[in-house]
């Protein structure tokens, strides 16, 4: 009977939840068909061009400032580091280069520069406090008279955030061609409240344009974030934010970026928690769970306001799942969050307390939050700039009928408590049913994919795969500027004398052995493989040729110092390595194949056990 009642309070609490926050009420997005396609080639796009990296980009121009000794050059590579740290956030960059650019231009009597300076140094005290920047702002003002500078007028409304003024300057901007980083970071800005999707995804593609045409710093797995982050939270487009999603988790997963897994996953578990609201899926709750769990494995690099609101979500899905003592612990790391940060009147954590009384017996406490955290979150959307419905007009109308209707439901509650109890037993029946078969198709799934893509003897990756994942690097460095790569060819010396001394099984254990020290010595961002036989394929991205030669030579001194032991005879070995590093002169994944496999032919013929360099790479 407790279990029957618990299933039951678990299901009321997650009726209570949709019908308090208009969940049922929700569709699946209302983008056409033809923005759909559009939102899924920009992400395409974006994900598939070989940007350069931000902070590398970041160093090229801080390396710059160091080498050069025109105070002008160093006041406009200043100024330049400013609009880069403030397009993402990077506060600590931007005090650090605000501080600068105002020594800079007082040096050179610079007063727009100056006033710019100062404009940023009031951003970065105040970081993403809107409010406190803008009282800041209109001090400064009091004090000053900006004039008609274009240039301190844009930054100032930039900062303020006026976006009906800042959308003029695009066209401004226009007529003003040497002031491209302007645009950019003007582009940057506009996107935060454009509500016409076909423009918005304009200022996206101009954007990158740019970024690419003049090889600006650019987050390029931040803006895939922002995509999907759009799609699902603003335009409630879930099966296409899922969609893109797990390509950005998949594209983490190879990179093996932590910051990036912690995103990926944390807004995988977003987007399944909402589609849980919509369908009151208990299946799509417990997929939310698995996502959360998983992003809390890389949560060290996530920042507090991320791991917060992550704690509130999983509170939510732990209610929903029925696992109270869990949702209690990760609603507490929200509420320390909350508390240290001065938010009052949270209509999240008002509505997660209230399903805690609801749980613990007090209805009508419960039911009296969750009207007051109703309203809240009502007003809080008529502030919302993003307008995540678009159409006004039916929002407004939803709007009443959610009213309506959750006044009517509350009226009924008692009474729908009996057909509740039978609804929830039969959906805790098919939830663990669908959960069981999910699992199996799952176990299965996963290892036909291990199956498919590792060697059965060394659990290396088998010839097939690596191939493929040494061709795709190949297209990568083809269209980087920062093309380092090496790629050794390993070959057992005198492994048919193995077999024939020791018998396959010996051969076999001494592969194995080999397998397992190339696995230890490597990198997470190295590809090692079995190629066939006695015979493996290593590829070292962001390597170059002494570095690939020190790892050789690590290699072969490892193997040298080990034995393998068979019915108590010591089985020693030696391997021979060629190396080839990439070039642009080479003309496809096959010749730079050939060329370490080369090599490796002429270490055989020098008398085995040694290292050589394909004669192109010299």
């Amino acid at each position: 009977m407790a279990r029957v009642m618990k299933k039951l309070a678990v299901l009321v609490l997650l009726t209570l939840w949709c019908f308090s926050s208009g969940a049922l009420d929700s569709k699946y997005g209302v983008l056409t068909a033809d923005e759909r396609i559009a939102f899924k080639a920009l992400f395409k796009k974006i994900s598939s061009t070989d940007i350069p990296d931000y902070n590398q980009r970041f160093l090229a121009i801080e390396k710059k400032l160091t080498n050069t000794r025109s105070l002008e050059k160093k006041q406009q590579l200043t100024y330049q580091l400013i609009l880069f740290s403030r397009a993402y956030f990077d506060f600590a960059n931007l005090k650090k280069y605000a501080l600068s650019l105002k020594e800079l231009s007082a040096i050179n009597q610079d007063k727009t520069l100056g006033t710019i300076a100062d404009l940023y140094l009031i951003v970065a005290m105040h970081q993403r406090d809107r409010e406190a920047r803008v009282q800041s702002l209109e001090a400064y003002l009091t004090r000053r008279n900006l004039g008609d500078d274009f240039l301190v007028q844009l930054h100032f409304d930039l900062i303020k955030g006026e976006q009906a003024q800042i959308f003029k300057y695009l066209l401004a901007l226009e007529k003003r061609p040497e002031l491209v980083i302007e645009k950019y970071y003007v582009l940057h800005n506009v996107r935060e409240s454009e509500k016409n999707n076909t423009v918005l995804i304009s200022y996206f593609e101009q954007e990158l344009e740019l970024v690419l045409a003049h090889k600006f710093p650019y987050l390029k797995y931040a803006e895939m974030f922002n995509i999907i982050r759009y799609l699902s939270d603003f335009m409630q487009e879930n099966e296409l934010a899922l969609e893109l999603a797990l390509e950005y988790l998949e594209q983490a997963e190879k990179l093996q970026d932590k910051t990036e897994l912690f995103f990926a996953y944390n807004k995988l578990g977003d987007i399944y928690k909402s589609m849980a609201e919509l369908n009151l899926s208990f299946a799509s709750y417990e997929k939310a769970r698995e996502a959360y769990l998983a992003a809390t494995n890389y949560a060290k690099s996530g920042s507090s306001e991320w791991l917060a609101q992550m704690g509130r979500q999983k509170a939510m899905t732990y209610i929903v799942l029925g696992d109270f003592k869990k949702a209690r612990a990760s609603f507490e790391k929200y509420l320390s969050y909350e508390q240290a940060n001065r938010i009052e009147n949270n209509h999240y954590s008002m509505r997660i307390e209230a399903y805690f009384d609801i749980q613990q017996g007090r209805i009508s406490q419960g039911i009296a939050k969750l009207e007051q955290a109703s309203a809240l979150m009502r007003n809080s959307r008529v502030h919302n700039n993003y307008n995540y419905l678009t159409e006004l007009a039916k929002i407004a109308e939803r709007e009443k009928e959610a009213v309506l209707l959750a006044e009517t439901r509350l009226l009924y509650f008692k009474g729908a408590a009996i057909g509740l109890a039978i609804m929830t037993l039969l959906a805790m029946r098919l939830a663990y049913t669908h959960r069981k078969k999910s699992l199996q198709l799952k176990v299965k799934g996963d290892a036909l994919k291990h199956l498919a893509r590792k060697d059965g003897l060394t659990q290396l990756n088998n010839r097939r795969y690596w191939q493929e994942l040494f061709e795709r690097e190949f297209i990568r460095l083809s269209r980087s500027s920062t093309n380092r790569a090496c790629h050794i060819m390993l070959d057992i010396d005198h492994f048919k004398k193995v077999n024939d001394t020791y018998g396959h099984i010996a051969g076999d254990k001494v592969i194995q052995h080999l397998a397992q020290l190339l696995s230890k010595s490597m990198r997470q961002v190295d590809v090692v493989g079995r190629y066939g036989g006695e015979e493996f394929a290593i590829l070292l991205p962001d390597t170059d040729l002494q570095q690939a030669i020190s790892i050789a030579q690590r290699i072969k001194s490892d193997v040298e110092a080990t034995c393998v032991v068979e019915l108590g005879q010591a089985i020693n070995f030696t391997v021979s390595m060629g190396i080839a590093a990439f070039s642009d002169e080479l003309k496809g994944p096959e010749h730079w194949m050939d060329q370490a496999d080369n090599a490796l032919y002429q270490a055989k013929r020098d008398g085995r056990n040694c290292i050589r360099v394909a004669e192109q790479s010299l």
